[in-house]
Parts: C-alpha cells; sequence; structure tokens
C-alpha cells in the first residue's frame, strides 16, 4: 500500500511540475524599451560598479518587474547575459508598470555632474616641474678649449641660445629631457693673440640631455643630466703674410650638467653647471629664463 502511494505522489508530483512549466511558457516575459541612446548596462545594481555593454534606443530586451537597489531593472542584454539597469534608460512595456524613478534621474544628474567636473580638476591641478614643459633663453659662460695651432688653447667666451626642458621634446613619453641650442659670434682671443691679426667667426652647440631627478617639489626641481652633444665653429684668420685663411671645425662629443630650477607662476629660472667632453675638455655655467606650455 505504501509502496503505490509514494508512485502516485512522485506521478502527481510529475505532472504539477509539467503543469507550471507549461502555464509559465504561456505567460509573456516582461519586455522594456530603451529610451536613451548609450544607456549603460551595469554588472551590479549600482553605478559604481563595473560597466557591461551600451544599448541603442528603441532596443527591446527581457527585463525584471522588481526593482534592485532602488533604481535598476535586471535586463537580459544578450543570449544567456544579465546585468543591471537604471531605470529612467528603460520604459517597461507591459500595463501598469512605473516610469523612471525621481532617484534614477538624481543619481544619473549626479554622475554627468562629476564626469564633467573631473577634467576642470585636473585642468586646475599644478603639475610637478618635472612634468612640465617649458622653452626660453639661455646664456653661458664656458672656459672654452680648442687643440689648434699645435697646442690645446682655451678662452672665456659667452654663448645665448635657447633651452627646452620637460617629457616629450625628442622623446615620446614621460621621461624627463633636455635640449640645447647656443652660439657665441666671434673667434676666441688666442687667435688674435697668435696670428696679431682680428679674427671673426662663430661657434654654435647643441646637446640633447636625460634628465634625472635628484630632488624635486611642485615648484623647485635638482636634477643630473647627460647626453650627446655636437660643435660647429668657423673663423676667419687674417695670416702673418696677410692672406686671409678660412678655419672649421666639427666635434661630436658627451655633455654632463648639474642643475637647479625653481618656478614662479608659469615663469622658471633654470641655473646650472656643465661639463663638455669631446676633442677638448672644459667646464661651463648657464643661466636660462623659461616659460611653461
Amino acid at each position: 500500500m505504501i509502496r503505490w502511494l509514494l508512485v502516485l505522489s512522485i506521478l502527481l508530483a510529475g505532472f504539477f511540475a509539467e503543469a507550471q512549466k507549461k502555464e509559465a511558457a504561456k505567460k509573456p516575459v516582461p519586455r522594456g524599451r530603451i529610451v536613451n541612446d548609450g544607456a549603460i548596462v551595469y554588472s551590479q545594481a549600482n553605478f559604481d560598479s563595473s560597466v557591461l555593454t551600451y544599448l541603442k534606443a528603441g532596443q527591446q530586451l527581457p527585463m525584471s518587474t522588481k526593482v534592485f537597489g532602488g533604481a535598476f531593472y535586471r535586463v537580459q542584454y544578450a543570449a544567456g547575459k544579465t546585468g543591471f539597469i537604471a531605470d529612467n534608460d528603460i520604459r517597461p512595456l507591459w500595463k501598469g508598470a512605473q516610469g523612471s524613478s525621481a532617484k534614477a534621474q538624481n543619481a544619473k544628474k549626479k554622475e554627468a555632474a562629476e564626469k564633467a567636473e573631473a577634467p576642470r580638476e585636473k585642468s586646475n591641478r599644478k603639475l610637478p616641474m618635472s612634468e612640465t614643459q617649458f622653452a626660453g633663453l639661455n646664456a653661458s659662460m664656458f672656459k672654452y678649449a680648442e687643440k689648434t695651432m699645435g697646442k690645446t688653447l682655451s678662452d672665456n667666451k659667452t654663448f645665448f641660445g635657447l633651452k627646452l626642458s620637460g617629457p616629450d621634446l625628442l622623446v615620446s613619453g614621460p621621461m624627463l629631457t633636455e635640449l640645447n641650442f647656443i652660439f657665441s659670434s666671434g673667434a676666441p682671443a688666442y687667435y688674435e693673440e697668435k696670428t696679431g691679426k682680428p679674427a671673426t667667426g662663430l661657434v654654435f652647440m647643441t646637446d640633447f640631455q636625460l634628465l634625472a631627478p635628484l630632488a624635486e617639489s611642485t615648484n623647485t626641481l635638482m636634477s643630473f643630466g647627460f647626453g650627446p652633444m655636437f660643435r660647429y665653429a668657423k673663423y676667419n684668420l687674417q695670416l702673418n703674410n696677410n692672406n686671409a685663411y678660412a678655419a672649421e671645425d666639427m666635434s661630436m662629443g658627451a655633455v654632463f650638467s648639474l642643475g637647479y630650477a625653481f618656478r614662479m607662476g608659469s615663469v622658471a629660472l633654470r641655473g646650472e653647471g656643465r661639463y663638455h667632453w669631446e676633442k677638448t675638455k672644459y667646464m661651463g655655467a648657464g643661466l636660462a629664463l623659461q616659460m611653461g606650455y
């Protein structure tokens, strides 16, 4: 008797389960229409959760009748994939469904306001000197030396030119670099001393350095630099027999520097000591006035 009752119970349970499945299949799945282009589907029922996808206005898709988190519906945006969408981005299509909640509207407005403010806050933030580009004029004094007329001769020479500092100069990226273009008019005094005749000419030098910050703050920077350099010199000389003579010389080498800079508003003042190592070796010091850009 008990065995037959168990069998009958199992058969009845299967019958009712099948009936419920058929009833559920007949019941229409709640659907909704997307009302805003770019509607966001989140992984959780809050605006801080990760974004799963974006939907276009006019799309219709299955959705829950229950509201989650006070402002979200669960939606099926692809086969086997579900997420949560703010109720002001979707309009339920079944009879008696409520529209967007005030809470969702306020949350969306707040999120949009925060996104609008973010770039403004970033632009107002003052970057450290090592992350800012500067350009300006440079004046330097060198104990300039050359190998000429069978000897190594030297003379104090003043150079003027352009100094560029900061990231993204010749090397793309955040690496701190410096680029110098300097020249000096007139031939070194030792040519006139040796020939007894006036001499004219010019010296042009350029270098590119990688700068390693040693100490820095928002408005100050101490750095060590090194890199390749190039020098070109051309002189017009008068020899003892009054014959004119043009002398040209080119050389490549390396430059090392130790500098300190501080900023006042958008203006930066940089001082540095330099050591040039090419055909000869000589030292100097420079001062630059730059503007941030």
